[in-house]
C-alpha cells in the first residue's frame, strides 16, 4: 500500500467516533479502570501496572529497507524489515482499531498529512534534559540526500528569517561552487535597519526615527507646535537614545532631552540607564539616572 493511501485511510479513521478528545482527568481515569488498565487506590489516585515493558524498546524498531531508505546506518536499533511484512502489521493495527480500538487525543485527533507532517519520528520524549533541565522532545526528519550543495532550512515567516532563524548545511567535503563563496560572507554582515514616521496634526507636528541592528537601536524623536496660552509661543521638545542589548533580557540605555521655545533651548538633561525582562515578558525599568 502507498504512504499516501496508508495517510488517507489513517485520517478517516481518526474522524471516526470513537476517537476521544479532550477529555476531563474523571472520564479518562472512568475509561481505563473499564478497559482494565488500571486501579483506584485507596487515595483515590489511578494505579497502572505496566508489566515487563516498563521504558522504551529501542531494539523493536523497524524500518522498511527500500530505495527511500538508501541513508539509514543499519545497525541494532535500525533494523530492516520488508515491506511485506510491514503491510502486514500495518493490517492488523487498523483492523483491530476499526473493530474495538479507542484513540485518544488532543484536539480533532487527526495526524497531519503531507505536506504538513514536519517531522517523520519523534525519537526522545523526557521530563528532564533539555537547556533548562525542563524536559525535551527530539524528532527526526528525513532528507532525501539528493544534492550536495547547500541546503536552507528557515523560518517560514520573513521577520524570524531575517532574525536569524536559519541555518545552512551540506555534505562533510563539499567544495561551494565559486559564484556562491563570493556572496556568502553578506549572510554574516551585520545590517542596520532604518524606520520612521512624521504625524502632522492642526495644533503641532511629531516625528521619529529610528535605526537599529541586532544589539543596537538608535531613536530620535520631537514634536513641536503646540503653544502656551499666554505667550502664543510654539515649544519643541527633541530626545536622543541609544539602547544597546547585552542579551535578550538586558539592555543598558544612554541619552539627551531637550526643550525649548522657538529658536531657544530652555533645558538639556542627560539620561542613563538600564531595562531588565521578567518572566512573562514583563519590561522593567532597573535604574535611570537623570542628569
Amino acid at each position: 500500500m502507498s504512504t499516501a493511501a496508508q495517510s488517507s485511510e489513517i485520517a478517516e479513521l481518526l474522524r471516526g467516533e470513537h476517537v476521544h478528545c479532550n477529555l476531563p482527568p474523571a472520564k479518562m481515569i472512568e475509561y481505563a479502570i473499564r478497559r482494565g488498565e488500571g486501579k483506584l487506590a485507596d487515595t483515590g489516585a489511578l494505579v497502572c501496572f505496566t508489566g515487563s515493558r516498563t521504558g522504551r524498546s529501542p531494539q523493536d524498531r523497524f524500518i522498511v529497507k527500500n530505495a527511500e531508505a538508501a541513508h539509514v546506518d543499519w545497525n541494532d536499533i535500525n533494523q530492516p524489515c520488508s515491506e511485506e511484512l510491514f503491510d502486514a502489521v500495518y493490517n492488523r493495527v487498523m483492523a483491530f482499531l476499526r473493530a474495538r480500538g479507542e484513540l485518544f487525543g488532543p484536539g480533532n485527533a487527526q495526524l497531519p498529512l503531507p505536506p504538513m507532517l514536519m517531522f517523520d519520528r519523534i525519537s526522545t520524549i523526557s521530563e528532564t534534559g533539555g537547556p533548562h533541565g525542563k524536559g525535551q522532545v527530539a524528532a527526526e526528519l528525513k532528507v532525501a540526500g539528493n544534492s550536495r550543495t547547500d541546503w536552507f532550512f528557515h523560518c517560514h515567516l520573513l521577520y524570524h528569517l531575517k532574525a536569524g532563524m536559519a541555518r545552512v548545511v551540506h555534505y562533510d567535503g563539499y567544495r561551494l561552487y565559486p559564484e556562491l563563496a563570493a556572496v556568502r560572507p553578506r549572510l554574516y554582515e551585520e545590517s542596520w535597519y532604518i524606520w520612521g514616521a512624521v504625524t502632522p496634526l492642526s495644533n503641532m507636528a511629531e516625528a521619529a526615527i529610528t535605526a537599529s541592528n541586532t544589539r543596537n537601536i538608535v531613536r530620535f524623536w520631537g514634536e513641536i507646535g503646540w503653544k502656551e496660552e499666554a505667550r502664543q509661543e510654539n515649544r519643541w521638545e527633541t530626545t536622543l537614545t541609544w539602547d544597546r542589548w547585552f542579551n535578550r533580557f538586558f539592555t543598558v540605555f544612554i541619552g539627551v532631552d531637550r526643550s525649548g521655545r522657538r529658536s531657544d533651548a530652555e533645558y538639556t538633561r542627560g539620561v542613563l540607564g538600564f531595562t531588565y525582562l521578567l518572566p512573562l515578558n514583563f519590561a522593567r525599568d532597573g535604574l535611570t539616572i537623570a542628569v
